[in-house]
């Protein structure tokens, strides 16, 4: 299982015809808003860009992980992965983890993207 870079899945999800692009929202109240009724209907991957406030560049995408076609994308799975298939994929990888886990060593490091200031 090879898992999607955050740029492909993003194109793999435009291709897929499942993906909206939103340009101009307001990160207040219309990105919260905008994604719930998106949840609770139309079931898209939401991507925001050029967001009020906000520098160019600065983005949103939700609604990633709202079924298991989804998901599977992400995991680098067939994007036609049912719900059982995908719930037995994710068992054997938790089986094998709870199994294997004391083989992985932690990795520190003293600076990482998220660590720096933008």
């Amino acid at each position: 299982m090879k898992v999607l870079e955050i740029r492909s899945f993003i194109e793999e999800a435009r291709k897929m015809g499942i993906l909206r692009e939103i340009i101009g929202a307001d990160w207040d109240l219309e990105i919260g808003a905008i994604t719930d009724l998106n949840a609770k209907t139309k079931k898209f991957t939401l991507l925001f860009d050029e967001i009020k406030g906000y520098p160019e560049g600065y983005r949103v995408l939700t609604g990633t992980l709202l079924d298991a076609k989804r998901v599977g994308l992400a995991l680098g799975l067939s994007p036609n992965v049912n719900d059982m298939e995908l719930v037995n994929v994710l068992k054997e990888k938790l089986k094998y983890a709870s199994i294997n886990y004391k083989s992985y060593k932690p990795h520190e490091v003293t600076d990482a993207p998220f660590f720096r200031e933008c």
